[in-house]
Parts: structure tokens; sequence; C-alpha cells
């Protein structure tokens, strides 16, 4: 079984390119265990190498989209090796949002789903696939549910940072929170909480952050 630690460092890795404003507050649990312990192996190894050569692809200044494509086949064989495993998908979707085809990347993320529905990261990330694609509507309700997610783990757990956190960049996403409120819950929440560097990395977060920037630069 992977620990949610290793799950985190490697969905990182692979998503650092066009996901660095929101994967540090990501929460992933394991992923799911296959019945076939063989292939299941084969697959988290082959799609830890696949991981690094995408990370690898992102470091060099001379890109060659066939590299890409190269990549995407030996994704498909770890799917094939074991489809319930989501690091193959996140892979997937990955390489999918570096060629521009972010139609696809989102049809990645939603097996994710299909496999873990209770990710409301997911969600966001759907959302900001479609805006990419100029489809606002769809971009808004995948924002939304995103939000609503966010509430109902928060009342489960009060006091999490993290959901809070979620909510708020969910909150900008759907445009209904502006950098200057964003900013004062963080200030809210982030009193007496003795983890000062990460209330300070989510501050430098919000203001930094830029949405117009962010849509625009999502596959660079």
């Amino acid at each position: 079984m992977v620990t949610r630690t290793k799950l985190l460092i490697f969905i990182n890795r692979v998503f650092k390119y066009c996901f660095i404003i929101l994967l540090f507050f990501m929460i992933i649990t394991s992923c799911i265990k296959n019945d076939k312990e063989n292939n299941s192996e084969k697959a988290i190894k082959l799609n830890k190498t696949i991981a690094k050569q995408i990370f690898d692809y992102n470091s060099i200044q001379s890109k060659d989209e066939k590299k890409l494509y190269q990549i995407l086949n030996l994704v498909s064989k770890a799917i094939e090796l074991d489809n319930k495993n989501i690091f193959g998908y996140v892979n997937e979707a990955s390489i999918y949002i570096k060629l521009g085809k972010y139609r696809d990347a989102r049809l990645a993320l939603q097996k994710i789903i299909e496999l873990k529905k209770d990710y409301p990261e997911l969600y966001l990330f759907i959302g900001i696939l479609y805006e990419k694609e100029g489809d606002l509507n769809n971009a808004i309700e995948n924002y939304k549910k995103a939000l609503a997610m966010f509430n109902d783990k928060l009342s489960m757990d009060k006091n999490n940072i993290d959901i809070e956190f979620n909510i708020i960049i969910s909150k900008i996403f759907v445009n209904s929170m502006s950098k200057q409120t964003a900013l004062k819950e963080v200030e809210k929440f982030s009193k007496g909480n003795v983890d000062k560097q990460k209330m300070e990395l989510m501050k430098q977060t919000i203001i930094n952050f830029n949405k117009e920037d962010f849509l625009k630069n999502i596959s660079n």
C-alpha cells in the first residue's frame, strides 16, 4: 500500500510545472490496492519511471513533443497493468496538459474520481481545465462542487486549516472572494498556529496568485 506522503510527493513532482500554486495543499490518501499484486507492483514501478521522465522533460530547454507521446505509450502500458492505480491517470493527465489536450486531461482526472470519489481537489482541477478551454459555465459548476465538498469536509473536521485554505482557493476561482478578503481569512485562522512556515506559504500563495496568468501558463 502506498502511503499518503509518498503519493503526495509523486503527484507534486508530476504536476509541479502546471499546478504549483495548488499542490501544496492537496490531500490525497493511499491508492487503491489491486488484487493482482504482481501487476500492481509493476505498474507502481513503471509509473514512478514515467513521473521522472515527465519531470526531466520539463527541466530541459529544447522540448520535443515526440518525447511526450513516447512517454504516453508507457502510460498506456502502466494503466493496462493496473487500471485501478491512480498514478497512471495522474501521469496521463499531466502529459495531456503539457500537450494542450485539456479535454483528454479532464477525462483522465475523471477516471481518478471514479476510483476516489471524495477528492474535491480533482473537481477544482477539472474546473481549471474547463476555464482554460473557455467553458466558464462548466468551470464554475466544478468549482462550486469542489467548494461544497470542502465545506462538507470542514463540517466533519472543524479548524482544519488545510481545508479552510482549500475553501478560500475555491472561492477565488469561483469569483466569490477577492484577494484582499482571502488574505484576511488566512490571517484569521493563522493566529496561534505553530506552523509559521506553512502559514507564510499560504499567505504568499494568495499574494502572488493571479488567476489570468495561472490559466495562461498552465501548460508551460
